[in-house]
């Protein structure tokens, strides 16, 4: 089961979610309370052991930005939240070979789940490869429940080599979501907090267990 912790906002926190077991922490890099800048960002991937791994998070920037910056960080993953395209995702990886890819698609009901097997199937025709779906919840929209995650979780018919969920999640809750999907991967930010940006490192290592045992 993989943990991703992200929203990190300084080298401490991204220090304290690699120190309790989280395999991932995402660096936010578009207009949020967490984002960061590229210099926290380069000093993260610069300072993080092998056994956790940094994701640069956009959301629909220009991918001359984004090529730019996986670059000057040097760093592998990048997530992409918005509504990039399979043409999108293939020029980024003929741009910056060797690239992961976690795309993210917000699930309000079964229908976005049909969606984004359309998305999986065109990706897969054109020689993209996507290596985590990221499910998660629409911002500043009525959550739909993680039992509609679970199910659409459970009914991808292009299933990529991982699904991930998100959206709401924290300590007490995540086993029990992932208990009820498909689920390689669990993603958190708020609820690891003390405040937004801000993680507690207690949370995080509550959270990691957590969704050790639910996985």
């Amino acid at each position: 089961m993989q943990v991703k912790i992200c929203g990190i906002t300084s080298l401490e926190d991204a220090l304290a979610a690699a120190r309790h077991g989280a395999d991932f922490v995402g660096l936010i890099r578009a207009p949020s309370v967490r984002g960061v800048s590229m210099d926290v960002a380069r000093q993260v991937v610069r300072s993080l052991p092998s056994t956790t791994r940094a994701v640069l998070v956009f959301r629909d920037a220009p991918l001359d930005e984004v090529v730019a910056a996986l670059a000057a960080a040097d760093c592998a993953w990048v997530q992409l939240h918005g509504c990039e395209t399979p043409a999108y995702v293939g020029e980024l990886q003929r741009q910056r070979p060797g690239v992961r890819i976690i795309k993210a698609w917000e699930i309000s009901s079964s229908h976005d789940g049909a969606e984004l097997c359309g998305y999986l199937r065109t990706a897969a025709d054109a020689g993209v490869h996507v290596d985590v779906v990221l499910l998660d919840v629409p911002k500043g929209g009525p959550h739909p429940g993680m039992e509609c995650l679970g199910e659409v979780s459970r009914r991808l018919d292009a299933r990529p080599p991982a699904v991930w969920c998100a959206g709401g999640l924290g300590p007490a809750s995540v086993a029990a979501t992932l208990a009820a999907g498909r689920y390689d991967g669990a993603d958190v930010a708020g609820g690891v907090e003390i405040r937004p940006g801000v993680k507690d490192p207690d949370l995080i290592r509550q959270f990691v267990a957590a969704a050790r045992r639910g996985g």
